[in-house]
Order: C-alpha cells, then structure tokens, then sequence
C-alpha cells in the first residue's frame, strides 16, 4: 500500500529543510573519513539554538547509516547527546512545550544506537523534523 503526504506534512518538511539551510556550515579540513561518513567531528556549542538545530539534524540523519556499517554510533551518540543538553537549556527557556518531543527524539536515537536498530535512528530523524521547524528561531 502506498501513501501520499499529505500538504501539512510537506509544509513542515519544507520548512525544517528551509531552518536548516539558513545557517553558515563550517568544515574541519582535519577531520578523518571512513566512506563518506566523518568519524571526528568539531562541535560548536556555544553557538546558537539555529547552528545546535542544524548539528542535531546532521548528527541524527547520519545515525542510521553508521549503526548499519558499525561506523562510530557510539561517538555519534555523544555528540547527539552533548548537543541536547546544549539545547536543552535553551528550549527550556524559551519554548518549553518542544522539550518533551526533543526527549523523546534523543531517547529513541539512543534506543537506535544500544539496540542496534538503524530504523528506531530512522524514526527519531523523522520525528525531529517537526521539531526542528518549530524550534528555529
């Protein structure tokens, strides 16, 4: 059975896709591949919740991947969770309501990552979108 998105959903997927390409990306030229995936990668967390948002996005969308080829889901994991407690502080502050949905996208990315199931990594990406869209400032 195939299913259509519907206008909403493309709505929000559009706009997480806009928060996210509003922002400078910064390379580190030093930083060591294995495929296409960075096995080291310099975090910016004393930047602001727009450049943490864009991190997250990448962080999570990545995260299947490397649970599939065992290629640093655990040190993707860290970063996923020092840039939610990074974020953290600041959605409490200024949009508390978006703090549980963010809860729940780093629990099932972790769940993704201990259980070893590049789906659950899959299901946390797509569930942050939404989020992303509503948290950009």
């Amino acid at each position: 059975m195939t299913r259509r998105a519907g206008g909403p959903l493309v709505l929000v997927v559009g706009l997480a896709f806009v928060a996210s390409g509003c922002t400078a990306t910064t390379v580190d030229p030093a930083v060591t591949t294995s495929g296409d995936l960075p096995t080291t990668i310099a975090l910016a967390i004393d930047e602001g919740r727009d450049e943490l948002l864009v991190q997250l996005d990448v962080e999570l969308g990545a995260l299947s991947r490397r649970i599939s080829e065992s290629d640093g889901e655990a040190e993707a994991l860290a970063r996923i969770d020092t840039l939610w407690s990074a974020l953290q502080v600041d959605l409490q502050t200024d949009r508390p309501e978006l703090v549980a949905g963010f809860r729940s996208v780093i629990d099932l990315a972790r769940s993704a990552v201990n259980r070893r199931r590049p789906a659950d990594a899959d299901k946390a990406r797509l569930n942050a979108e939404a989020l992303f869209a509503a948290a950009a400032t």
